[in-house]
């Protein structure tokens, strides 16, 4: 792409790219930074323009993790650099104090970002090359103090020669003491002190005593009443003093010219660093600016399309807001080129295709846009507002097919038109036929095009032509103003009677007008005005629908949440109950070793050792009893009941078995013990085998631990998974989480019949057929949850 180009270049005045970059500019710390920034123009190089980009989202990065970035204004700096190539220049203190900041910045700045080249390493080669001379700092600082004097250490000769000047002044100004005092007991002086005029120490004499005074008259006072003189007897010694100052001056003069030109010999290694600089600034500030305004990075591929989603016009949100600017998304493919834009006067419609323009240019510009972005390089070249010239004598229509003629004489298939009313200002129905066939030419071009108008024909006309979508701009119908939504894929009406109603024009003049519209046109705008409903309608559907699945979605978070933290309830409650059972256990086997010691011992009669041990016994089977049905009773709870189960109801002795299970009304059909009835399924509680009801735990001790292997060969499909039902949850109050079904091969009926049942098990994590070490295909390893 050439950016010398004169009709793209005035495309992207008319799109208003550089009120754009102004806006941004804004956001740069120094003025080459703005001016670079001001300067923008598209890439033509991909790579290039990706690794800007890149870099500018590292720059994002560092802006949203360090709070202070070492990053100064260095101010108009490169007069200085070059001032310090000339032959024979000398720089002022306050030049080369300068150019000591810069030094002194760019170091800084380099050593703050190569420090984090592993989190930014687009960034860190960028400022890598920034130049850095502690010399050159050192001899700067050593010769300039921070008020910008020459220190009297800059040179064994300074030194020297200001060592005298202090002295020579001090010895003069002790004999300007004495000449001062016998003056002033005579009166001749104005005051009493002593100045200086052009570098001589003089006195303040009244002018009427200037004969009085021997010496050489340097000057009177404003007022005429003074008149300084300096007394013959300290001229020599003025003298002395002004040929010391001279001698510092040359001095001064030969080390500022020394640093000068060590300065000049690094010039060019000063001016790239400032280059360098300039460009982050340049990127930093549109790193600021993406932050503020939430811009995205745009993404550049080489497909023949164009996706472009809730995009906005960045000049109307940085002066209104974002949330003040509708956007708009819009796409183009290869079987989609072109969109034509309709819809009312002040609608949007010029603003929606110069918001696809301007993001388009600024994203291939690198800068990050309004709204997600993914397109190819491409030229942009519009026909955006009136044209007319009186000084060319060009008219609306004229003017814009000029402009139409130098775009198809440009343009080609990496290309894209932006067109605002095409082939307006002539006669409605020719305008519209020339417009239909400059869109049939930029079909067979293969580029991409997006124009407006308020012609019904162009509307009918995309209507019949796959490769362009009519698109619109919607339209309050029942309030009569513009909501600026754009609408893909519906033609939009003009609502010029509409319009017209509203801005007081006379009702009979409208009736009439409408009378006027052809049995064809009418039924056009009628169709057109269905299809709009339609799509609006849609689109609120859509939206609700959209709603609807945010909700789901959220619900289902909720509900997974809540199931976590069931699952982490019921292992702190089978971790407790396992404590509990351990120190039950415990206390059973203490009862048993100290029961059997009295025994051998005979330390009590024996019905007294019965007695008492029957009495721990039964107080231990009732701890394990209530630690049992704690535990069954907050397991069943987080475990949904389904047909099948055996569950208890308000008396855990009673045990039933759920018939059919009624979703809608949360009721289920129970059989306990042949009387069948309806219950609330809240009142029922899962239990895990058939005979659980009010026999005793083992008496001699308790059993903890469980089984981890199953054999149910030989049984029916229903017995083996009435088995493995029971086994499951067993393992479960157990705390085991992987168990082994041996099922063996047979005719596989029983393998199938238990996989269906392991599938719908809600204590079911996964199951597997094992390994042949393990038993191959007649044995099912299962996880539980």
């Amino acid at each position: 792409m050439s950016h010398t180009d004169p009709l793209y270049l005035d495309s992207l005045k008319q799109l208003e790219f550089h009120t754009a970059l102004e806006k941004i500019s804004h956001f740069a710390i120094t003025e080459y930074g703005k001016q670079k920034i001001l300067a923008s123009l598209p890439f033509d190089d991909k790579d290039a323009l990706t690794k800007e980009l890149d870099t500018i989202e590292e720059c994002i990065k560092l802006l949203e993790t360090e709070s202070s970035i070492p990053f100064e204004n260095f101010g108009e700096i490169k007069p200085k650099i070059y001032k310090s190539q000339i032959e024979n220049a000398v720089l002022t203190t306050s030049e080369i104090l300068e150019i000591h900041h810069f030094i002194v910045n760019s170091r800084t700045f380099r050593s703050f970002i190569v420090s984090k080249s592993e989190e930014l390493p687009l960034l860190s080669a960028l400022a890598n090359d920034l130049f850095e001379s502690r010399i050159l700092e050192k001899h700067i600082r050593e010769t300039i103090d921070e008020t910008g004097q020459v220190r009297d250490t800059a040179s064994k000769e300074l030194l020297r020669i200001r060592g005298e000047i202090r002295e020579k002044s001090a010895k003069l100004r002790r004999r300007l003491e004495k000449i001062l005092k016998s003056i002033a007991q005579e009166e001749y002086l104005q005051d009493e002190f002593y100045t200086i005029r052009e570098g001589r120490f003089v006195l303040p004499v009244k002018i009427e005593n200037k004969n009085k005074v021997s010496g050489i008259i340097h000057g009177i006072s404003q007022s005429g009443q003074t008149c300084f003189i300096e007394p013959a007897e300290i001229i020599e010694m003025n003298n002395e003093l002004s040929l010391l100052e001279n001698e510092e001056r040359r001095e001064i003069y030969r080390i500022l010219q020394n640093l000068t030109e060590e300065i000049g010999s690094v010039a060019q290694q000063l001016l790239h660093s400032v280059e360098i600089l300039t460009h982050i600034d340049s990127l930093l500030a549109r790193a600021k600016y993406a932050i503020k305004f939430n811009c995205q990075k745009p993404v550049f591929w080489e497909n023949q399309e164009i996706f472009l989603q809730d995009i906005r016009h960045p000049i109307l949100v940085h002066n209104r807001g974002i949330k003040n600017v509708v956007p708009l998304t819009i796409s183009f493919t290869e079987q989609k080129r072109g969109h034509v834009v309709s819809g009312p006067n002040a609608g949007g419609k010029t603003v929606a295709i110069k918001s696809i323009g301007l993001n388009l240019a600024l994203a291939m510009s690198g800068f990050f846009t309004h709204g997600y972005c993914k397109t190819k390089i491409l030229k942009i070249y519009t026909s955006i507002g009136d044209l007319q010239s009186i000084e060319h004598d060009l008219s609306t229509f004229s003017s814009q097919i000029l402009r139409l003629k130098d775009i198809l004489n440009t343009a080609d298939a990496d290309s894209i038109v932006l067109i605002d009313e095409i082939v307006s200002g002539t006669d409605p129905h020719e305008g519209a036929l020339l417009a239909a066939s400059i869109l049939e030419s930029f079909i067979t071009m293969n580029l991409f095009f997006a124009v407006t108008t308020h012609q019904s024909y162009l509307k009918v006309f995309s209507l019949n032509h796959k490769e362009i979508e009519n698109d619109s701009l919607e339209f309050d119908e029942w309030n009569l103003k513009p909501t600026y939504k754009f609408l893909e894929g519906v033609p939009g009406s003009s609502y010029a009677f509409e319009l017209a109603q509203l801005l007081g024009l006379p009702k009979h003049i409208i009736d009439r007008a409408r009378s006027y519209l052809s049995v064809t046109e009418n039924q056009i705008e009628q169709q057109l005005k269905i299809i709009y409903q339609l799509k609006i309608e849609s689109e609120r559907l859509k939206a609700e629908l959209e709603r609807e699945k945010i909700r789901l979605r959220n619900l289902t978070k909720e509900y997974e949440e809540k199931l976590n933290e069931l699952k982490s309830k019921r292992k702190e409650l089978l971790d407790n109950a396992k404590i509990e059972a351990y120190e039950i256990i415990r206390n059973a086997n203490a009862l048993i070793e100290n029961t059997i010691r009295e025994i051998r011992q005979q330390q009590k009669p024996i019905a007294q050792i019965k007695s008492e041990f029957q009495a721990v016994k039964k107080e231990l089977e009732e701890q394990a009893r209530k630690v049992f049905d704690s535990l069954l009773q907050s397991v069943s709870q987080q475990i949904p009941l389904r047909e099948g189960d055996f569950v208890s109801m308000d008396n855990p002795t009673n045990t039933g078995q759920i018939l059919k299970i009624y979703e809608d009304t949360g009721e289920a059909l129970v059989d306990f013990n042949g009387l069948k009835f309806k219950t609330k399924l809240n009142r029922l509680t899962k239990i895990y085998a058939q005979n659980i009801d009010s026999q005793a735990l083992p008496t001699s001790y308790v059993k903890f631990s469980g089984k981890t292997r199953i054999d149910v060969r030989g049984l029916r499909a229903n017995d083996a998974i009435r088995e493995v039902d029971k086994f499951i949850s067993e393992a479960i109050l157990s705390n085991i989480s992987n168990i082994t079904i041996i099922h063996g091969k047979g005719t596989g009926a029983l393998r199938t019949a238990l996989h269906q049942f392991l599938e719908t098990h809600p204590q079911v994590e996964s199951f597997r057929e094992s390994t042949i070490e393990e038993g191959g295909a007649g044995v099912t390893v299962v996880t539980l949850r």
